[in-house]
C-alpha cells in the first residue's frame, strides 16, 4: 500500500513565478529641508523706502528691482556732474578745435609780416649805402622785426600749448576725466539707492515695510533660490554603509507624508556625531519641495 500511494500521480494545481524585481530598502532618518542659495538683502546706504511691494512667496527674476530708496539728492548730485562734464568737455573742444587753429593761423600771419619787413630792411639799407635815407630808417625797421620775431614766438608758444600734449589741451582734457570720474562715481552711489536680485528666486521674508526709513547695512528682505533645495539628514552610523553618493532616493517629507519626492544623495559627510551617534547626509532634491 505504501509503494501504491507514494507512485501516484496527480495534477499541479498551486504554484508560483519567481521574477527579479528591484531591491527597494526604506531608511527613515530625521532631518531639514535647506537652500544652498539663501541670502539676506541689505541696504548700503541709508534712506527712507520708497519701492517695496514684494510680498513673501513672491517670485523675482535676477536682476529685477527689489527696493528702491529716495535717492533726490544724489540725483541732484548727478545731474549737476552731467552738466559739469558738459562744461569739461566744451572747453576741451575750445582748446582743439578752436583755440589750437586760431593760434596756428596767428603764426602764420606775424610769420608772413616778419617776411615782408626781413624785405622792406634789405631795401632800406640799399637805399641808405646810397644816401637816399638817413641811418634812422633802417634802425626802425630792425627795431620791428626784432618785436615782430618776439610776437611770433608767443604765439608758437600758445599754439603749443594748445597742441597735443601741451600745457592747455592736458589742462582741459584732465578736466574732462576728472569731471567723468566725479560723474561716474555718483552714479555708482546711485545705483546703491535701487537693489536688485542677484539671482532668480522667492521672497522668503519681508522686514522692512514702504516709507520706513533704513539704516545702512539693515537687512530688508531675504531671498532664497527653491532649486536649490536639499535634505540633511541625521542618518544612524550602522546604516551608513547601505547608502552611496549617487543613489537614488525618495523622501517624504513630513508636511506631505503622501507626496515622495525624487532625490539623489549628494554628500555623505565624513564624521559621526558624538552625541548622536549619527552621520550628515545630503539629498540633493530633484523636484522643489512646496
Amino acid at each position: 500500500a505504501f509503494v501504491f500511494w507514494n507512485g501516484r500521480s496527480e495534477p499541479l494545481t498551486d504554484y508560483w513565478v519567481v521574477q527579479e524585481q528591484p531591491f527597494t530598502q526604506t531608511v527613515t532618518a530625521s532631518g531639514k529641508i535647506l537652500a544652498a542659495r539663501k541670502i539676506e538683502i541689505k541696504s548700503e546706504v541709508s534712506g527712507t523706502l520708497s519701492n517695496f511691494s514684494l510680498n513673501v512667496g513672491d517670485a523675482v527674476a535676477e536682476g529685477q528691482t527689489l527696493f528702491s530708496l529716495d535717492g533726490s539728492d544724489v540725483e541732484r548730485s548727478v545731474q549737476e556732474r552731467q552738466a559739469a562734464l558738459s562744461v569739461a568737455r566744451a572747453r576741451y573742444r575750445a582748446v582743439t578745435e578752436v583755440s589750437l587753429p586760431t593760434a596756428q593761423e596767428t603764426v602764420r600771419q606775424l610769420e608772413a609780416a616778419l617776411e615782408q619787413l626781413n624785405k622792406q630792411l634789405e631795401d632800406t639799407k640799399v637805399l641808405f649805402e646810397s644816401g637816399a635815407v638817413a641811418k634812422t630808417a633802417v634802425d626802425d625797421l630792425e627795431h620791428q622785426i626784432t618785436l615782430q620775431s618776439s610776437k611770433i614766438a608767443s604765439a608758437k608758444a600758445s599754439a603749443n600749448a594748445y597742441a597735443s600734449g601741451g600745457a592747455s589741451v592736458s589742462e582741459a582734457a584732465a578736466g574732462v576725466s576728472q569731471a567723468l570720474e566725479a560723474l561716474e562715481t555718483a552714479k555708482n552711489q546711485r545705483q546703491k539707492y535701487a537693489v536688485a536680485a542677484p539671482f532668480s528666486g522667492t521672497v522668503l521674508e519681508r522686514l522692512r515695510e514702504p516709507g520706513e526709513y533704513v539704516q545702512a547695512g539693515t537687512t530688508v528682505v531675504t531671498l532664497i533660490d527653491p532649486s536649490s533645495y536639499y535634505a540633511e539628514i541625521e542618518l544612524e552610523e550602522r546604516k551608513v554603509g547601505l547608502i552611496e553618493i549617487g543613489q537614488r532616493v525618495q523622501v517624504w517629507p513630513e508636511s506631505y507624508p503622501s507626496k515622495a519626492v525624487e532625490a539623489e544623495v549628494s554628500k555623505i559627510l565624513p564624521k559621526v556625531e558624538d552625541a548622536t551617534g549619527t552621520v550628515k547626509v545630503q539629498i540633493k532634491l530633484a523636484t522643489t519641495a512646496d
